[in-house]
């Protein structure tokens, strides 16, 4: 699957997070536009997580970064709640 988004970040490339924008929805008129596609990619996301837990060598890195009600957390269950993580929070 090759993915094209303003928000990949390339390997070994610095991101200044002040410099993207935080109001930018491509794609996406409305909030249930989003939900057919989140449905699909949960569901990748969740099989390829399996793939990389058999594998035990590789891992994957998620920050979501923001003030405290902010909506992390909801962004996390609707987005990749089918994942077993091991949730890391400071």
């Amino acid at each position: 699957m090759k993915i094209k988004s303003s928000f990949l970040v390339k390997p070994h490339s610095k991101v200044r997070l002040s410099r993207l924008s935080t109001s930018e929805h491509p794609g996406f008129d409305d909030k249930n536009a989003t939900e057919p596609v989140l449905t699909a990619h949960a569901k990748r996301l969740s099989d390829l997580q399996e793939v990389l837990y058999a594998g035990q060598q590789k891992a994957v890195l998620i920050v979501l970064q923001g003030m405290d009600t902010a909506g992390k957390d909801g962004t996390w269950d609707r987005s990749a709640g089918g994942c077993k993580v091991d949730a890391q929070r400071r």
